[in-house]
């Protein structure tokens, strides 16, 4: 039994497991990701009854615990499932921090700048925008490559593969049609970078990319080394695209 195969991010709010009766139970988990097992599930909430909960799900047990209670955002395993990182607001900045998946203290490993959207890679890097930047950390959040990709607002993400190829999401000025988009909201685009090539946009123009997600090709059987894994999005017209972090034409 899977949670259906993808690390939401952004402001999806519901998760679903295959073949299920209890897909309740999860109707408010907020930025959910999956251990690399399976076997736990850990998202935050917000019931409105005070500090916004981290919560930690066995899936099969069903036993529910609270790790944490502040202003916190994008909760995200460790490769080894004993750790979870997740941005705070602390001192007037988001910053990353990690908790061990049985509780415990808090570490705060990264404040140099607001942190959002971490991605935390099967080999152990951590990615996230710190700041205006897109940089790559060590498992001890001390920034160890930062990229030439300026990324403006605070719900963008990346994921860099073997090879160097980056795969990040912003914003970008709308081009669909008025009636598709009548308030002529900005639109979530997927982007390319190599160290040779620069940056270029690599999702299709016209379309809105409305469920942009973190592709993890273990759950569906592509291999544990992560090099499938990558960005998949869900545009306008229902397609679905995936952009594989080893610099693969993404499938559709």
């Amino acid at each position: 039994m899977l949670i259906a195969p993808f690390a939401f991010i952004g402001s999806d709010t519901r998760v679903h497991i295959n073949g299920s009766a209890d897909a309740s139970a999860y109707r408010f988990a907020r930025e959910p990701d999956l251990s690399r097992d399976g076997k736990a599930l850990v998202y935050w909430a917000d019931d409105g009854k005070g500090p916004i909960r981290l919560q930690l799900r066995d899936i099969t047990t069903k036993k529910e615990r609270t790790l944490r209670r502040s202003n916190l955002r994008s909760p995200r395993f460790s490769p080894d499932g004993k750790t979870v990182c997740f941005t705070e607001f602390r001192d007037n900045v988001w910053a990353l921090c990690t908790i061990s998946s049985s509780g415990g203290a808090v570490r705060v490993i990264q404040k140099s700048g607001d942190v959002f959207m971490p991605v935390w890679q099967d080999e152990g890097s951590l990615y996230a925008q710190v700041g205006s930047k897109f940089v790559a950390m060590d498992y001890r959040g001390d920034i160890v490559r930062p990229y030439p990709l300026n990324a403006e607002g605070s719900d963008h993400t990346a994921v860099e593969g073997p090879d160097g190829t980056v795969y990040f999401t912003k914003d970008v000025p709308s081009d669909l049609p008025k009636e598709a988009n009548s308030q002529g909201f900005p639109i979530s685009a997927v982007f390319r970078y190599t160290p040779t090539e620069g940056i270029s946009r690599v999702s299709p123009p016209k379309t809105s990319m409305r469920g942009i997600r973190v592709w993890n090709g273990r759950l569906l059987g592509e291999g544990t080394d992560g090099k499938k894994d990558g960005i998949y999005s869900l545009s306008f017209d229902g397609k679905d695209y995936r952009f594989i972090r080893n610099g693969s034409e993404p499938g559709v």
